[in-house]
């Protein structure tokens, strides 16, 4: 098993397989203009996503979104949860917990 952290320079190389973990985890579908909508167009900039990959499989996926908050009068970066999947062959391993 891989761990690895999704460069913006690689995002469309894993695109495929980061679109075929979602069929499987959602039975469905997006497009690819939404996970290039919501990973590499978001206005606060950094792509935070890891995956485990097997065999040259994407097994699990993790990322968060940046999002800026006001707390007491400054502006503070935090991230949103979102999209987090695993392979049915690889959940109930632990892969949720190491990524995050």
């Amino acid at each position: 098993m891989e761990f690895k952290f999704i460069e913006k320079s690689d995002f469309f190389k894993y695109l495929p397989l980061i679109e075929d973990l979602y069929r499987e985890s959602f039975n469905g579908g997006k497009e690819s203009n939404y996970f290039k909508w919501r990973y590499l167009d978001n206005p606060y900039g950094d792509l935070q996503i890891i995956v485990a990959l097997d065999s040259g499989k994407m097994a699990s996926f993790y990322a968060v979104s940046p999002k800026e908050i006001l707390y007491n009068g400054e502006k503070i970066k935090t991230a949103i949860s979102l999209n987090t999947m695993t392979s049915e062959k690889y959940r109930g391993k632990g892969l949720f917990v190491t990524l995050a």
